[in-house]
């Protein structure tokens, strides 16, 4: 591809000094729209060791197909050239990293393997498929022609089968999740599914890899944060729980993301209720189409499907505590799950007890 065709931009990933005990690298889930970081720092008194925590810097790409023959500088159209040529990836032996706008939000990826480069470049073409799909606020996206036209009879596959799966999510949370804007004719707000069904995608075709091709990796999406394998050091991925009461930065418990193996997967996502100047996206309440009101003001999931951490943790806000509670002992969908409730108390299900770190000692549920 032509040089001066592409537009490389670089955006560059927080990271924030420690204290206490020893110095935390973790990725963070605030549901930020404005910033998201795959590393990042929390403050907190544990075992940790500096050479535990890592720094992941990431970019981004796209999927097009030119022609075999040769294409003159004039006939080169803005669609020919693949987005992932439009992204700044930064590399070292057997890494690469980026960081791209997607979803509202900055997307952040680091892959680990022989064919990292273009694991990532593929990845980063998936997501801006995704996002050309799902991002209500992308003037050219699906989504945002449905809501210009109030009509969905000229959508495309991907946008179809990602309604239907809404639907469910609709019907099985007793809408308490639904990517219907309320009061509008076949209007939608799809970005936070959006943001899960991106992430389901790249596991996919993550997945797929060789582990000689691929061996770890960590895709961050705004709150949503997957995590692919261990780290190449055989360490644990840790990723930060935003304070839904302090500016962004400002954790209030860390995830240790521990016994993952080449090729095993897990996703956190988180929804809020945030306060004002703390930058977070906060949920709304589909039945009402306002902010939601809930004795439940962050909600964190941990799954291995990302559109289950991404739709449920946004629905259990929405709940409130007792039938986020009733929602998790059901059974229908294997998750666990992180509450902060309005009095700052800590609520964790029992399979997060030995993965959890906090000043706060938490409760745990038992089911």
């Amino acid at each position: 591809m032509m040089k001066d065709t592409k537009c490389a931009f670089l955006i560059a990933v927080m990271a924030l000094l420690l204290s206490g005990c020893g110095k935390e690298s973790v990725a963070t889930t605030e549901g930020n729209t404005d910033k998201a970081t795959t590393e990042v720092s929390f403050e907190e008194k544990t075992e940790a060791k500096e050479e535990d925590l890592t720094v992941a810097e990431i970019t981004e790409t796209s999927i097009t197909e030119t022609s075999s023959e040769e294409i003159t500088e004039a006939e080169i159209t803005e669609d020919s050239i693949p987005f992932s040529d439009s992204i700044q990836i930064e590399l070292s032996e057997d890494k690469a990293s980026t960081t791209f706008a997607a979803f509202d939000t900055d997307v952040s990826m680091t892959i680990y393997g022989a064919d990292a480069e273009n694991i990532l470049k593929e990845a980063a073409d998936i997501t801006d498929k995704i996002d050309k799909v799902f991002n209500t606020l992308r003037e050219d996206s699906d989504v945002a022609s449905v809501n210009k036209s109030e009509s969905v009879s000229n959508t495309s596959d991907i946008f179809n089968n990602g309604a239907n799966i809404a639907k469910e999510y609709k019907e099985s949370t007793n809408g308490d999740f639904d990517i219907s804007i309320k009061g509008g004719e076949n209007q939608f707000d799809t970005i936070e599914f959006g943001k899960g069904y991106a992430g389901k995608e790249l596991l996919t075709y993550l997945l797929t890899k060789e582990e000689g091709e691929l061996s770890a990796g960590l895709i961050s999406m705004g709150g949503n944060i997957t995590a692919i394998g261990s780290k190449p050091d055989g360490k644990p991925w840790k990723v930060g729980i935003q304070d839904p009461d302090k500016p962004q930065g400002e954790y209030l418990a860390v995830i240790k993301i521990e016994g993952l193996i080449s090729g095993e997967t897990m996703t956190i996502a988180t929804g809020g209720i945030y306060g004002e100047n703390t930058g977070g996206r906060n949920v709304i309440n589909p039945h009402t189409g306002e902010k939601a009101e809930s004795d439940i003001i962050s909600a964190t999931v941990v799954s291995s499907d990302p559109i289950d951490a991404a739709v449920i943790s946004k629905a259990l806000v929405v709940k409130g505590y007792d039938k986020a509670v009733e929602f998790w002992r059901s059974g229908n969908y294997d998750f666990e799950m992180i509450l902060i409730d309005s009095d700052r108390r800590i609520i964790i299900t029992e399979g997060m007890k030995d993965n959890f770190s906090s000043d706060i000692t938490p409760e745990i549920l038992t089911k």
